[in-house]
């Protein structure tokens, strides 16, 4: 990536190493700037237009333009950060509507070329987020109704048993993923439908004590 002597590239923004050294150039890119960290962050608990980003700023206080955050949705998208979901007739417009895209999520070569404390900060942020969402879902009592789904299962395995583990785990996750298109094609109106929290986590246990 081209970068000038003040350390900015052709983005006009400070360069990616600057702040994130030792993560891979696509992540870096998503995460180096805290406005873009911010707005996929919303884009994970909600989909919605760079319209939507604004507002949900804007009643936090926070007003930004809404050339800089399409600016930002546009920069998301191009590094596989978000998806286009839905597109809304909105006056004569046609309104994008992007969520965040799991699968960009770190996995393979990229997770293997980032340094140990980057690994673990970003296992710990992921885990925190699981359980902030079911002690919200808790305390507004929506996670006992509708016959929820609550695993938590031990197993003894090998590295064969461990590599499938993790086969069928991306498997569910990808199947889990591809049933929201489809229900926003099927229920259009967003108020028909509801937010559906699913956390999957497989890891390697320490020995038992």
């Amino acid at each position: 990536m081209a970068q000038s002597g003040n350390g900015r590239d052709r983005d006009g923004e400070e360069g990616v190493g600057n702040g994130l050294p030792g993560l891979p150039e696509r992540l870096a890119k998503v995460f180096s700037h805290p406005l873009r960290a911010q707005l996929l962050a919303s884009l994970n608990e909600h989909p919605g237009s760079p319209q939507d980003l604004m507002d949900r700023l804007e009643a936090k206080g926070e007003e930004r333009s809404l050339n800089l955050i399409a600016y930002h949705v546009r920069v998301l998208h191009r590094y596989n950060a978000i998806q286009l979901v839905d597109t809304e007739a909105v006056r004569g417009a046609t309104k994008h509507i992007y969520a965040a895209n799991r699968k960009m999520l770190i996995d393979g070569d990229d997770w293997l070329q980032l340094p140990d404390e980057a690994q673990i900060g970003i296992c710990a942020n992921a885990i925190g987020e699981a359980v902030e969402r079911a002690q919200a879902a808790l305390e507004q009592g929506t996670m006992q109704k509708d016959d929820p789904v609550i695993v938590n299962l031990r197993i003894d395995a090998d590295d064969p048993a461990w590599e499938l583990i993790r086969e069928r785990v991306t498997a569910a996750w990808d199947e889990v993923e591809q049933l929201q298109p489809d229900a926003i094609e099927r229920t259009p109106d967003p108020t028909k439908r509801f937010p559906v929290t699913v956390s999957l986590l497989a890891y390697k246990s320490p020995p038992p004590r």
